[in-house]
């Protein structure tokens, strides 16, 4: 899938708005170069996590 067919998919099935569609792509591909550069050893994963700390308060989309 292309850079502008990705955008299209978060415009047509999550509205975003054209910009915000290029800003999050630009953002997804930074974070995934900024993943890919790191060396895990053997039997080693990246695991995205909330922090207790925010608590059950926290909105998911908010943490």
């Amino acid at each position: 899938m292309t850079g502008s067919q990705v955008e299209a998919e978060l415009v047509a099935a999550y509205q975003f708005s054209p910009v915000a569609a290029r800003l999050y792509h630009r953002w997804l591909m930074e974070f995934t170069a900024q993943l890919q550069t790191g060396s895990l050893g053997e039997g080693e994963m990246v695991f995205l996590a909330i922090s207790a700390a925010e608590g059950a308060q926290s909105r998911l989309v908010e943490a």
